[in-house]
């Protein structure tokens, strides 16, 4: 990699000079947040003064300001299984040619080098290369790194200089934000609620959220999928305006919005879900969150992610059509199982092995057979109770 990379700064390097433009064009960093722990990718873009590049090489100096026990960001490997390396991951531009050579490298703390080489040539404005950070998880929330950008060459496809100003940037560690939905459970045709919440920084004044609810099938399932049928505020919304706007596709815009500032320990919104009849408990429904906006004081809207939600559909031992109960029609499909005419999924014959009964309170022995048909039918018309 080190005999590509210097390659590459031979090509630059040797490059004639010219004349600088009266005005030179801009190339500059563009600062970036990123949340402890994650990886952010750092740009470094052109404006439209800077045309016809053929060869680029600069620097990516990095460093934490403040506090000297501010946690270094790392520059992510091109290959993780040779993290040693030296190479850095790197990615072009939407502005930059198909078929030029790029290579990164960091074999010095707290710098990354970058260099781009090729038969065609690309124009500003636009982001011409692109390098991912790994933010450490122990950087604490207000911390700011500073992101410094050296240019080394810049030439056209003559080899002739290209003059531009140079400007730096910053990464500033935000805290975690999420708007998340929680877990719930119950029987094939009920109605539950699903909170929906906020996780965020503790000086966070929040006055409002707006998201999309979507809940879905499951992917072991084959029968209906849930459906959002209503909403009510939840202890942290009290007296918050509330909305719940239909959307394709069973999925609906919620719409909190207060005067005052909301209370982030508390749920938002109780968004409720009627679970499907019938149902399968084979896998959770999931209840995903998209298009997640928070609003803070002075209604500054900020996007944020979301961590999805479940449900879960609680069936009773024997019930093996997920209606909810057990009848006459499961201690068919028992029937079925056992003479080999159909083939139930895991989650079925775990429902239809309730006999023998134990003292303990759990039923089955392993396997499917008549037993349990008979069990099935007794509990069916009343003579024991539900396995």
């Amino acid at each position: 990699m080190r005999t590509r990379f210097a390659i590459l700064i031979v090509a630059v390097a040797l490059a004639p000079c010219a004349r600088p433009r009266a005005e030179p064009g801009v190339m500059s960093v563009l600062s970036a947040t990123a949340e402890p722990g994650e990886v952010v990718w750092i740009q470094v873009q052109v404006d439209p003064d800077i045309r016809g590049v053929a060869a680029f090489q600069a620097s990516l100096t990095f460093d934490g300001r403040g506090d000297a026990s501010t946690p270094p960001l790392k520059p992510v490997p091109a290959n993780p299984a040779k993290p040693n390396n030296g190479e850095v991951s790197v990615l072009l531009g939407s502005i930059v040619p198909e078929g030029m050579l790029s290579l990164a490298s960091s074999t010095a703390p707290g710098k990354v080098e970058i260099g781009i080489v090729g038969t065609r040539t690309f124009n500003g404005p636009g982001t011409v290369v692109s390098v991912p950070f790994q933010v450490s998880p122990n950087a604490a929330p207000g911390t700011v790194y500073g992101i410094g950008l050296g240019l080394t060459a810049l030439n056209d496809a003559a080899m002739r200089h290209i003059s531009a100003q140079v400007g730096g940037g910053t990464l500033t560690v935000v805290p975690v934000r999420r708007l998340y939905a929680s877990a719930p459970s119950g029987p094939p045709g009920a109605v539950v609620p699903v909170e929906i919440r906020y996780r965020g920084g503790p000086t966070d004044e929040l006055h409002g959220i707006t998201v999309v609810v979507a809940p879905g099938g499951s992917e072991a399932s084959t029968q209906d999928e849930p459906s959002v049928v209503g909403v009510e505020a939840g202890a942290g919304a009290v007296g918050a305006l509330i909305t719940l706007t239909p959307r394709p596709q069973g999925r609906a815009l919620l719409t909190v919005l207060s005067a005052r500032p909301l209370s982030p320990a508390e749920a938002l919104a109780n968004v409720h879900i009627r679970l499907p009849l019938p149902a399968d408990d084979a896998a959770p429904y999931p209840v995903a969150l998209t298009d997640a906006v928070v609003y803070f004081a002075g209604g500054k809207p900020m996007a944020v992610r979301t961590e999805p939600g479940g449900l879960s559909v609680v069936l009773p031992m024997g019930d093996l059509n997920g209606d909810g109960r057990v009848g006459i029609s499961d201690a068919g499909i028992c029937l079925r199982i056992v003479l080999g005419l159909i083939q139930p999924s895991d989650s079925v014959r775990r429902r239809a092995d309730v006999a023998p009964a134990h003292s303990s309170g759990v039923a089955g022995d392993g396997r499917v057979d008549l037993r349990d048909v008979i069990r099935i039918v007794r509990s069916a018309v009343g003579l024991e109770p539900p396995p």
